[in-house]
């Protein structure tokens, strides 16, 4: 991935309601705080963040993806009442 992908991916990212942080954890945007994102679930397996210990933040270093309905399956998150995009 070059620069204007990566800047292209986080533009996309940042606009993002829900967003997968780090490929391990399933995140919403909290509008009031624009660093942290309030974590729907997280992977085990790859070291997710549980949500049960609330919110988290997320730094420059942080990988941010727009979440997919495929993200919401493999993370075990009914996506019904979401509003996600139509895949």
């Amino acid at each position: 991935m070059n620069a204007t992908e990566s800047s292209n991916t986080m533009h996309v990212a940042s606009q993002a309601k829900y967003v997968v942080l780090n490929e391990h954890t399933l995140c919403y945007r909290i509008e009031a705080t624009p660093t942290m994102l309030g974590v729907l679930a997280g992977s085990v397996r790859r070291s997710g963040h549980n949500p049960l210990y609330g919110p988290v933040s997320f730094t420059p270093r942080c990988t941010l993806r727009e979440a997919t309905h495929k993200d919401f399956d493999e993370y075990r998150v009914c996506s019904k009442g979401y509003l996600l995009p139509s895949t």
